[in-house]
Order: structure tokens, then sequence, then C-alpha cells
């Protein structure tokens, strides 16, 4: 479509004092029009092995989906792990409980991350305890990297510290041994020094004031266990009642009498001026999700919702700032972008000094070229909502008592267990576990299962018998996710803690299926609207069939990922293909039992998407000629059932 000649202005660059960007055809806008614009390739998710990049009017040079929306339309993404397992082993052997794998100093390198997406890691966890930012900023970062270059979906979740009372850094060291008999000082004292043998700072001020001789001090959920025996000025010492290992950050929790002390806790904000600055860091570097420690009440999840949902607003997918940067730098680091020499005469564009400026004024010129286009008429854009979710993390007495409205509120819940057991009798863990599992299915709410499910494999090759139970508990409850904090983040053995997620999930699953264990669990009614019931309707009805009939698998094509999320809930015997035009929602997606996300271009036309569908897997071998199939859609709320042909 012939379009007139735009400029973009441009901050002042470094020597220049004014200059202006053309703007590539395929940004310019178009007049207003009815449908959905074809989506700009060239978003940091998207960036994906193209061929020989193809040049445009004013000489600047974009990715092949870019300069040929038809062939992009023809592309299907899927995760190469998964799409392996289908190829060597059929839709029954696929995994359905989701593993989630905490990144730290073991598994930060680009190999070992590579190794993790190979063996099933669906969800990378960044630590906001450990580390600086920019150490987390290089770790997302390889996420995606790894994503874009060998063909993985692996959503980032970044977990907030949260204002609960917490040890110092143990002075620079990874880790302490505490001995049974030994005298510690947990001192409120700051330095800038490292401190002596035997004494641990404490974040919390008032942390001595409000102790008592014969405390018990509970070390990061029970890892160790320390009894108050003196209180000097700013410090409190302490006998070692229980040994253990102590770890930099690790959480405290204080006992007297037999029940935890929570009075001041209660009164600490469960969001820290720390954590917001965290947070705002997770937007800027677009994580996936936001896991909130110590969650409370309801409250803390909206009013962070809301506050996502307000630096979100006007986001469009693939044109943050941020990711506008990453894109512009990735496209001149691949040569698949040539900036005219009138953006800034004085320097070469494959220059460090050039890549520099573009990130000085990357803020300037995103408002600039949003601006310029327009919100409403460009097609290089797709609105999209905020797609952040929000992670509420069960670990305290509070949040048991308000669990239903946490649930409600949030996107998904994880039952930190360690944190929770340092804060109820430890009986009542498991109980209190398959609760929320529970809980979380009615509700439509992913869960996940989280904290020491393989401990002993920081150390050694292989889990302990009980460990191996305890796994096996959580996939027969049917969470949504597995979790490894300390096995994969600094333990000897992260690959092999992993390919034992893996390998008792694929087990437990498939006896599950053996035996027909059709849970008669009555699920609610989630809907709020009549449509949202249409759609619930049918995501019952499907999987009902999908059992009854023995189907291969289930087809849902889904803007939003709410009718994959309703099938999910349902826990059909096959697997769900969810297939989705956004990258973040198949991120998303990638957290939730049973779905095997896909990227694919829609259209409101059903018989064109299943047979380009059936036509693209087919071509990669995962699917046959003659497999069965029940086929759902959320945009025009229908179901069939079809063999492939």
């Amino acid at each position: 479509m012939a379009t007139a000649a735009r400029s973009l202005l441009l901050p002042t660059p470094p020597k220049p004092s004014s200059h202006r960007l053309p703007v590539p055809s395929h940004f310019r806008p178009h007049p207003q029009r009815r449908g959905r614009g074809h989506r700009l390739a060239a978003s940091s998710s998207d960036l994906t092995s193209f061929p020989d990049p193809a040049p445009t009017p004013n000489g600047v040079y974009v990715p092949w989906a870019a300069a040929s929306p038809a062939a992009a339309a023809a592309a299907i993404d899927v995760d190469a792990a998964t799409a392996a397992e289908l190829r060597e082993n059929g839709f029954r052997s696929t995994r359905r409980t989701k593993l989630i794998c905490t990144v730290g100093p073991a598994t930060c390198g680009a190999a070992e991350l590579e190794a993790l997406a190979v063996g099933g890691m669906n969800v990378a966890r960044v630590n906001m305890c450990h580390g600086d930012r920019e150490w987390h900023r290089g770790v997302i970062r390889s996420v995606r990297r790894l994503n874009d270059e060998k063909g993985f979906a692996v959503a980032v979740m970044m977990d907030t510290e949260g204002s609960e009372i917490h040890m110092g850094d143990l002075g620079g060291a990874p880790s302490a041994k505490a001995e049974d008999g030994e005298v510690w000082t947990f001192s409120v004292r700051s330095s800038d020094t490292s401190l002596p043998d035997r004494i641990i700072h404490v974040n919390y001020d008032g942390f001595a004031e409000d102790v008592k001789a014969g405390d018990e001090l509970f070390v990061d959920g029970g890892m160790a266990r320390f009894e108050v025996i003196e209180k000097l000025g700013p410090d409190v010492k302490c006998c070692c009642t229980d040994p253990g290992l102590l770890l930099p950050r690790a959480n405290l929790t204080i006992w007297r009498d037999g029940s935890v002390v929570r009075e001041r806790n209660a009164m600490l904000p469960t969001i820290s001026s720390k954590d917001w600055l965290d947070i705002d860091f997770g937007i800027a570097e677009g994580v996936d999700f936001i896991a909130v420690s110590f969650v409370k009440s309801a409250e803390v999840i909206n009013h962070l919702k809301s506050y996502i949902s307000a630096r979100s607003r006007g986001r469009k997918e693939g044109f943050t700032s941020h990711k506008l940067l990453h894109n512009l730098i990735w496209l001149l680091d691949n040569n698949l972008i040539s900036c005219s020499r009138s953006i800034c005469p004085s320097l070469n564009a494959k220059s460090d000094c050039h890549t520099q400026w573009l990130r000085h004024h990357i803020h300037e010129i995103f408002i600039s070229f949003t601006s310029l286009v327009g919100r409403q008429n460009c097609d290089c854009f797709i609105v999209c909502p905020s797609d952040i979710g929000v992670i509420a993390k069960i670990e305290s007495i509070d949040a048991l008592k308000n669990l239903e409205e946490i649930i409600h509120a949030s996107d998904g819940v994880m039952v930190a267990r360690g944190d929770l057991g340092a804060q109820i009798p430890l009986e009542q863990v498991p109980s209190i576990q398959q609760k929320i599992v529970r809980m979380c299915r009615q509700l439509n709410k992913p869960v996940i299962v989280a904290s020491q499910l393989l401990e002993s494999m920081i150390e050694y090759p292989t889990p302990t018998r009980a460990e191996v139970a305890d796994v096996s508990e959580a996939v027969r409850q049917r969470a949504d996710a597995l979790m490894l904090s300390g096995e994969s983040a600094m333990g000897r053995f992260p690959e092999k803690a992993l390919s034992v997620l893996r390998s008792v999930s694929l087990r437990i699953e498939r006896w599950w299926r053996e035996e027909k264990r059709h849970e008669a669990l009555e699920l609610q009614d989630v809907s709020s609207s009549f449509s949202d019931k249409i759609s619930e309707e049918i995501c019952n009805s499907a999987a009902k069939m999908a059992n009854n009939l023995g189907v291969d698998a289930v087809f849902v094509y889904t803007k939003d990922g709410h009718m994959a999320s309703l099938l999910s809930r349902c826990r059909p015997d096959c697997p769900i293909f969810a297939f989705t035009s956004s990258t973040s929602i198949r991120r998303r997606l990638n957290l939730q039992w049973g779905l095997i996300p896909f990227r694919l271009s829609d259209s409101d036309d059903m018989e064109s998407n299943l047979n380009r569908t059936f036509s693209l897997l087919k071509a990669r071998g995962m699917v046959q000629s003659g497999d069965l199939v029940i086929a759902l859609s959320d945009m025009l709320q229908s179901i069939q059932v079809m063999n492939v042909p």
C-alpha cells in the first residue's frame, strides 16, 4: 500500500545536533481497518533462525518474517524438546506436569541453561534474594536468547525477596555450617566489612527487642535451629540446638512456647522498597511471572496487578522500550538492519559507540516512534493485556487465613513448604498442600509445589526414597508444576535432579492413566459471564469426550489462553495442543498442566486453521494421518471431532 513518506525525530546523537530516521515501510501506519494486523516479527522472543535478510525501501534491512508476512503466517513455533519427545514416543508419552528450575551459580551458564531446557525445564526462576540485578539481567537474557536460537519456550519467573526477617550475606561466603552446641551471635549492627566468624547480620532493626531468652530461631524453614540464651544490646547470642547449613539471606522464624511469634512479621509490608525496585526491573526485562513472597492477603496481589497494568498500559507486544532496544541491538549485531548514516553520520552502524547511543536514547526513540505511527492504526502492533502473571507464595499463617481470596486474586499459587513448615506444625504441611492444590484447581489457577522436593540432591547424585515418594504425591495430586530450588541453583547435580522429577512425573502420570483413575472431582463454575460459561461447558464436555473416545490430543485455538487454561483444569488423559499468536501467552501457558503451547498466526476460519495446523505438524512428524483429535476455538466457541487427514 502506498503511504506518504514520514520521518521520525530522534534524540540528539553524540556529535551531530539533530537527525531524522526514515521510517521503514512496514512501520508506517495504515488506515483504520477491521481485523487483526500481522505482528511485527522483530520481537526479541520471535527472532529465530531467519534466512538472508530482505531489503526494504529506505535502506533498512528487516528479518525475513517481517519482510514476508505471508511466509511468517505459514510458520509454527513449538518447544524443541517437546517436538522431539512427540516424534520419538507419541502423544501419550508427553509429560503433563511442568517443571521449574531455580537458576543460580550452578546453572547460569549458556550450556547449563540449554541442558536444563533439553531436560524438560518449562520455567526458569530467578530469586531476587541472591545476586544483583545485573546478574539476573544476564540470566533472563540468556534464557530469551536460548528460546530465540534453539527453539525453546522457557518462561521466566522472578521471585521477590519479601520483607520478612532474614539473615545477611554471610560476609560473601556461599554457606556456613552450624554445629550442635556452638554459640552464634545474631546482630542488627550494620557493617561495611565482613563480620567475624559466627556473627550473622539480621536485616530487621527490631530483632533484638522482639526476641526473649528461651525463644527458638528456625533458619530457612528449620534447616538449622538455635535457642536464644542472652541479649546484649543489638546482639543476640544463641546456641545451636539442631545443626545445619546456613545459607546467605535465609529466612528467620521466631518461636515461643510452641508457636510462631508473628506480631512483628504481621506489621512488616509484604512488598518492601527493594521488592518494588526489583518489580520495576522485572517489568522492564519482560519476565513472564512475578512471585510475591509472604503474601498475607488479596489486597497486596490486587495492588501489584494494578501497578503492573498501569506500567504496562499502552505496551504493545514486542515493543516495550526494553524490547525495542533488544531488537535494535540484535538486528545490528546480526547484520539484519542497516541504519542510514543520516541517523548519526559520525558513527559507524556497527560501532560500540552507536550501540551505546541507542541504549542511552532508546526510551525517547520509543516515545517518538509511537507518537509518529499512532497507537490504533498500525498493523505492526497488537494490543495485548498486561502479560505478567502474579504468583502468590503461600508460606505464612496469615496466608492460610485468607487462602481463598488470595487464590481468587492471583494468576497462580506456589506452595512454599519450607517457610510454611516453619510457621505451622510439620505434620500439617501435607494436608495443607493437598487443600491448596485442590482449591487452585477448583478456581482454575495453576499451582506450584515447591521447597525441598529433592533436597538431598544438593550434595548427592541419588535422591532418598522418601523424596521420590514426596514428588510422586505432588504429581498424584495433579499439581500443575514442581519446582527445584537449591537443587538446581547451587547443587552439584542439577541435571540429575531435573531428570528425577521428569522420570517420576512420567511414571506416575502413566500409572494414573493405566488405572483409569478419572477423579470424581466436581469442578465448580468459575465463569464471570455467559460467554465464559459457554467456554467452560465446551471445555468440560471436550475433556469427557477425550477420555471416553480415547482421542490422541485436544487442539485449542486461543487468543488469550483462557480456554486452554479451562481445558488444563479438567486434566484430560491426552495432551492439549494450545495454539496462540502471542509469544508471551505461549510462554505463560507453559506453566499449566498438560498444555503444549504453540505459536501460530490464526484466522477466524476454523477449517483454515485446522488444515494449516495439520500440514505443519505432519511436516514436523508430530502427528500422523488417522490420529483422532478434538478441536476447540475460543474465537468461535466451537468443538469438532475429526481424524487427521
